[in-house]
C-alpha cells in the first residue's frame, strides 16, 4: 500500500470531525486494509470522547477519579516515546 503522511491524516480529521476510529472504519468499509498511523493526541481525543460517553451510562464505574488515574499512567507510557503511535484496531 501507499505511504500516507500522518499529518494530512490528523488534518483529515479534524475537517471531517472523525476519530480514528472511525477513519479506519470508513477504510475497512470500502475494503482497505492499511491502518495508517495515528497522532497521540489524536487517539487521547477519541478515548476521551468514548470515555465521557460511556461514563453517562455508567457512572459508578467510569469515575472522575479512575479517568485521572488512566491519564497518570498513559502520561508515564509515552513519556520517553514519540509523539506518533500506531493503531491496532
Amino acid at each position: 500500500g501507499n505511504a500516507i503522511d500522518s499529518m494530512s491524516i490528523a488534518k483529515e480529521l479534524y475537517d471531517k470531525n472523525l476519530t480514528p476510529g472511525q477513519y479506519v472504519y470508513s477504510r475497512l468499509s470500502i475494503n482497505k486494509k492499511y491502518i495508517p498511523e495515528f497522532y497521540k493526541s489524536d487517539l487521547l481525543d477519541e478515548f476521551n470522547k468514548i470515555y465521557n460517553k460511556q461514563q453517562q451510562y455508567y457512572p459508578d464505574i467510569l469515575t472522575t477519579s479512575l479517568f485521572k488515574e488512566i491519564q497518570d499512567k498513559n502520561s508515564k507510557a509515552y513519556s520517553s516515546t514519540d509523539n506518533n503511535i500506531s493503531s491496532h484496531c
